[in-house]
Formats: C-alpha cells, structure tokens, sequence
C-alpha cells in the first residue's frame, strides 16, 4: 500500500487502470497496453521500411502481390502478422521517404509530400507501379508524368531530386533525426 495524493492506494491495482498524462508523468510509469502499441508501430516500420529476409517472408505469406497499406487480416493470420497491421495506419503516416532508386510505391509511400497521393487519387487505390516507372536516364519523364498526374502535381515532382544510384532512404517524420523510436511511437499512440 502507498500514497497518492494524500489517499491510499493499492499499488498492484493501479497498474490495471488507464493513465491519464499528469497521473501518468507524476508516477512515471505508463500503460503497459501503450507500450505493446509502440512496439506494434516497430514493427510496421521495420515491415515497411527494411528489406531483410523477415520482411521477404512475411510479404510473400501475407501479402501475395497485395499493396500491404490495404490489406485486411484473416481471423487464421498469426498474432504477429495481425499486430503489425493493426500498427499500420496511424505509424503509416508518419514515414516518409526520399528518392534513391524509386523502388516505392506512387501511389502509397509518402515521397512527395506528408501523405501519399493516393489520398487525393483514390482512383488509383490498387496501382502498384512504383516511382521508378516515371524515370527515364535518371531523370523524371515528364510525359508519363502527364499521363496520369496534373500540372501542379507534375511541378511539384519534378522539384524532387532522384539519387538513383542510392537506396530509397525511409525516415520518421515524429524524430529531429528520422529514425524511428519506441518514445515517439508512444506518444503518437498512448491513450490520452
């Protein structure tokens, strides 16, 4: 038994409750179901962001050609494979990318700007072409551009800088540095 507050507390019985952040801050502790959430976020972070052989496994069992920001769990799914996803949506939007060899998706990685185009283009839901479609001698082909995309858009691609002999370099948008954290995946998760 403790104090908080002034009143008596049963220390194992407040683990079980939700936190609220001037509770959780005076205790330093947080809700271990937050934590799970933020390494959740990892995980789709590293499914999305590293080719190693997990994620060539896991693409190739769950995904089956699939674009994987759309793909929807089977209640025969493993828990791992159902975790990642359920850490998609909300550490979705923040990873974005810069260009190296325009192996991203056009349509579903956020390369231009804070949110993919397929935000504004819904049309183009499940496109797979990648960004590298659009080069031609390492520089943008503006008239495959104009076949599918406006003028404005096109201008605002043609400001992006293709590093074709570098990797697509992913980064996270809540960090000074772009790497990903456990703490910034908290925060953008935790319950309030």
């Amino acid at each position: 038994m403790g104090r908080i507050h002034g009143q008596q507390k049963d220390s194992l019985g407040i683990l079980g409750q939700t936190y609220f952040p001037g509770f959780e801050s005076a205790l330093d502790i947080c809700s271990l179901k937050d934590v799970f959430k933020a390494f959740s976020a990892k995980l789709w972070w590293q499914f999305h962001t590293c080719s190693n052989l997990w994620t060539q496994y896991m693409r190739a069992k769950y995904c089956n050609g699939q674009i994987s920001h759309t793909i929807i769990t089977k209640p025969h799914d493993s828990s791992t494979w159902k975790r990642i996803i359920s850490g998609r949506d909300k550490t979705g939007q923040q990873i974005r990318w810069r260009i190296g060899k325009g192996e991203l998706l056009l349509w579903h990685d956020a390369w231009l700007d804070d949110e993919p185009l397929v935000n504004s283009f819904p049309e183009f839901s499940h496109s797979m072409i990648k960004v590298n479609y659009f080069f031609c001698e390492n520089e943008w082909d503006v008239d495959k551009l104009k076949s599918v995309l406006l003028a404005i858009i096109i201008d605002e691609i043609l400001k992006v800088r293709i590093s074709y002999t570098q990797e697509d370099l992913a980064y996270w948008a809540l960090t000074f540095d772009g790497e990903f954290t456990i703490k910034s995946a908290w925060e953008l998760l935790r319950q309030r």
